[in-house]
């Protein structure tokens, strides 16, 4: 009954919010005939970087715009500038390969929407991710667009051993491409967004004309969330457990931070007893839509310690049972949450702890 109740729980809030998570935002989109188209753009906060983006002109007309046929759009209030570029997006084989013809398993050429890092009149730098949801990244001089190509795959030799090989052809690539500054003494930067703005931004300020960077886009934060945890046992079992325990989550980026990673700690105690249990509790899981009341899913590995009585060794042994859950709620601006912890468990042993209903508040809070 607990199972079933806590399904439809979660599927109705996640059907009735799903619709708020993207929102159109004031903005402006740049044709490539240099028309300007006044509005507001759907803002999906994009894992991938889109080709396609959803446009409303200041009628309320809706229509959807691909990245070949736009020079550039802006979102307003979140100073999020993108451009389109045609590019061709090389994806690294993830398993080892004998032949460096199998190198690339999948290549895929089209015009793509570039967010815009720095802007200036001599070297611009953009970010792209990937449909792997990589960061990568790709820099512009003089009208020339290409990639500052860094990777890493693995080759199999003929006695079966795996060798892992670095392609780092972006440290040369800025050697050569910043070289007529001849007063930059920064070192090259790691392959991290942070590092390429700080050196390209030292780049520009050697030509005293143009030091102007017109563009510097606003850099992303993870969200970390610390707090609070109690819950009390929901099932049949006649131990009837409740808990006090501590969380922490850390929000992702993109996907306007609703994908989240949970850790857990649990002291249980029986309601006449003393404390015989404890339980860490690691989730991956994401919030649905985005007003201030948000339904969730999770998925957890839970570590359940418990002691035991030996009635023949007349001592006690402490037993770790490992088993997987899911676990649904609702969160009041992430910080606030109520959860029904334990809908379903995968290879538990007996002695596990059953569902339970447990209230998260998380009050301690960092990012930007």
């Amino acid at each position: 009954m607990h199972t079933k109740f806590a399904f439809l729980f979660a599927f109705l809030f996640s059907f009735h919010f799903l619709s708020a998570q993207n929102k159109y935002l004031t903005g402006n989109v740049i044709t490539k005939k240099n028309d300007t188209l006044q509005g507001s753009i759907l803002f999906k906060d994009w894992t991938s970087s889109p080709k396609y983006i959803s446009f409303k002109n200041q009628q309320g007309a809706e229509s959807t715009l691909d990245a070949k046929d736009v020079k550039s759009f802006t979102i307003n209030e979140l100073n999020l500038h993108y451009e389109s570029h045609f590019a061709k997006i090389n994806y690294v084989s993830l398993v080892p390969i004998s032949d460096i013809s199998f190198l690339y398993s999948k290549i895929d050429s089209s015009y793509f929407f570039f967010k815009v890092l720095i802007s200036s009149s001599k070297i611009n730098l953009y970010s792209y991710s990937d449909s792997s949801k990589n960061d990568r990244y790709f820099i512009k001089k003089e009208n020339d667009f290409n990639e500052l190509v860094n990777y890493t795959f693995y080759r199999k030799s003929t006695e079966n051993k795996v060798y892992e090989f670095k392609n780092q052809q972006y440290r040369k690539q800025l050697e050569d491409l910043c070289k007529d500054a001849s007063q930059l003494k920064a070192a090259i930067p790691a392959y991290e967004e942070g590092h390429l703005k700080r050196y390209l931004t030292k780049y520009n300020a050697c030509f005293l004309e143009n030091n102007n960077i017109d563009f510097n886009s606003k850099k992303e934060y993870l969200h970390f969330r610390l707090g609070l945890n109690y819950g009390i046992d929901q099932s049949y079992s006649p131990l009837n457990l409740h808990n006090f325990g501590v969380s922490a989550m850390l929000n992702l980026k993109k996907s306007h931070h609703n994908n989240f990673v949970k850790l857990q700690f649990e002291n249980l105690y029986l309601t006449k007893g003393t404390s015989n249990f404890q339980e860490v509790i690691v989730a991956f899981g994401r919030y649905f839509g985005g007003k201030k009341i948000q339904p969730y899913v999770s998925a957890s590995t839970n570590l359940f310690l418990y002691q035991n009585y030996d009635l023949f060794a007349q001592q006690y042994y402490r037993e770790l049972v490992t088993f997987y859950s899911l676990n649904a709620g609702v969160a009041y601006k992430k910080n606030i949450h109520i959860e029904f912890s334990r809908i379903l468990t995968l290879h538990g042993k007996s002695g596990a702890p059953g569902p339970q209903l447990t209230l998260i508040i998380m009050p301690i809070f960092f990012g930007k």
